[in-house]
């Protein structure tokens, strides 16, 4: 027997989401972080989460799942487990290891002997104990991105960071560079040591302005390599959108039912917002047009 979709729940109270429903929303996450139109660098572009509610309305239409707060709420709760299995798995805390998922029992295994110094360290992880998670292998393709390590996973934050640690061990190495000249030696000199003394003064000076202005192209090129990169991202955020409409134009050409103009009609409409695109281009050809008179009553 079917499992039948699980009632909104009261006022106040969390949703209760069935197998087969959560299931669905996974599905419709990995396609959607397939597909590149939502996907940022650290979680998901602006309207994301109209475009879950549009797919699931599809492959859950008794449900009742909305946007907000149903699909936000889960998504925050799918990631949060995620990111405890997956910090386990690759033993982020201290590199130690230990863990390892058995994608054919869907739970993470280990000796008991690391379960138990984990738990001393993170108690809060001992839940996975025994437990199952069915979703982990989708959840690392959908959110695998925002837990990056190395290089590709530098954001405008850590290039900033980067920036400023340059520049403060700039500071500290220009800092009174003739403290480190007479620090030593008698407190009185005689006249003749001083053309000595002064020559080291401008050599050490000559030193550290050379230091800080390697520090500042540093900083320029780490600047300039993360601008790059996001203007990279807007380029084939562009291009992925231009692509779709052309798709789009095309799937609508084959409703071959309806007339030219309101072909053009409809294509206009759907055009209009990323996820309508998305959501018309996930449908079997046969139900497009369904789809279409639904979502647009009274449109032509």
């Amino acid at each position: 027997m079917a499992t039948q979709p699980t009632p909104q729940s009261g006022k106040g109270q969390r949703r209760k989401w069935a197998h087969f429903e959560v299931a669905n929303l996974v599905k419709a996450m990995k396609d959607m972080v397939s597909s590149g139109a939502y996907k940022a660098d650290n979680g998901f572009k602006p309207g994301y989460i109209t475009f879950l509610e549009e797919a699931l309305k599809v492959s859950c239409p008794n449900s009742g799942i909305k946007g907000r707060p149903h699909i936000e709420s889960h998504i925050k709760t799918l990631k949060k487990d995620w990111s405890m299995v997956h910090d386990m798995v690759n033993s982020t805390r201290d590199g130690s290891g230990g863990f390892s998922f058995d994608t054919s029992r869907n739970m993470v295994v280990a000796s008991d002997d690391v379960w138990d110094d984990y738990a001393r360290h993170s108690p809060e992880a001992s839940q996975w104990r025994n437990k199952l998670f069915h979703h982990y292998e989708d959840c690392c393709i959908i959110f695998g991105r925002d837990r990056a390590t190395g290089e590709e996973a530098r954001a405008p934050a850590d290039i900033l960071e980067e920036v400023n640690a340059v520049a403060d061990s700039s500071s500290s190495n220009s800092s009174k560079p003739e403290d480190a000249i007479f620090s030593t030696g008698s407190k009185s000199r005689s006249r003749s040591a001083m053309p000595e003394v002064t020559i080291a003064r401008k050599k050490k000076k000559q030193s550290v302005d050379n230091n800080y202005g390697d520090s500042i192209v540093k900083a320029a090129q780490i600047i300039a390599e993360g601008i790059s990169k996001a203007q990279i991202g807007i380029i084939n955020a562009i291009m992925i959108e231009k692509e779709k409409r052309q798709v789009v134009a095309a799937a609508m050409e084959e409703i071959t039912s309806l007339p030219a103009l309101d072909r053009s009609i409809y294509a206009t409409k759907v055009m209009s917002a990323p996820e309508l695109m998305d959501v018309f281009l996930s449908l079997k050809p046969s139900i497009r047009l369904p789809w279409l008179q639904k979502m647009f009553p009274g449109l032509v």
